[in-house]
């Protein structure tokens, strides 16, 4: 049987303009009781169609699959597809040792990109005839990825400053995106995308999961600054 997804993204970002649309999405059709992969098609960023799915209730995920830094893992079950980024190698790592209760096991990793994601759970498709017009569904699918700002005013000797690299801690590691969870594992977002001024400014844009999901968990931005 054929399926018509039409997929409809939320472009609207808080501190983040969408330039363009992603350039392909995957749409993926799980069994509904036990969250394993059936079938899956590749569409335009408004949809298309989906053929040979057979007349049963499913759960379905599209996201873009256009992403650089943030990668899927887990997806033959929508329980436990996720969407994490690469750890930075060492010697980026290296640079950042020597920060205050930081050690060698500390989990640094490189910024995601915005992940559009959409999910319906089940969606019963029902048996259809030769002839019939083909079953439609609807997905809205936006961003799991957050924008942060931030902003220090008067930093001191920064007529001295070569480069700054930048980390926060307290973070989501991933996002389960097929249950819709922020990860309980803490990691420690790195980027580089920052400016600082002579005058003292300093001003960085930077993407990340969210903040972990433990209660209490609390957010350090650490400037490595050289000369």
């Amino acid at each position: 049987y054929m399926v018509i997804v039409n997929i409809e993204i939320d472009k609207d970002i808080v501190n983040h303009t969408v330039e363009k649309d992603p350039s392909l999405m995957r749409c993926i059709f799980y069994d509904s009781e036990s969250g394993a992969f059936v079938t899956q098609a590749f569409l335009p960023p408004t949809g298309g169609q989906v053929s040979l799915i057979p007349a049963r209730e499913y759960d379905v995920l599209v996201y873009n699959f256009d992403t650089e830094a943030t990668i899927i893992d887990g997806d033959y079950n929508l329980n436990y597809i996720l969407a994490y980024t690469n750890l930075v190698p060492e010697n980026i790592k290296s640079r950042l040792k020597g920060r205050a209760g930081k050690g060698e096991d500390e989990m640094i990793v490189y910024e995601p990109d915005h992940l559009f994601v959409g999910k319906l759970e089940d969606v019963y498709i029902p048996m259809r005839g030769y002839g019939m017009p083909a079953f439609e569904i609807d997905i809205h699918a936006e961003t799991i990825v957050q924008t942060w700002i931030v902003e220090i005013d008067k930093v001191r000797g920064a007529e001295y400053v070569g480069a700054v690299s930048s980390v926060i801690s307290g973070l989501a590691d991933h996002n389960l995106i097929g249950r819709s969870e922020q990860s309980y594992d803490e990691a420690t977002v790195f980027f580089e995308a920052a400016s600082l001024t002579k005058d003292g400014h300093f001003y960085a844009r930077f993407n990340t999961f969210g903040r972990n999901a433990l209660a209490g968990r609390k957010q350090v931005l650490s400037l490595v600054i050289t000369d």
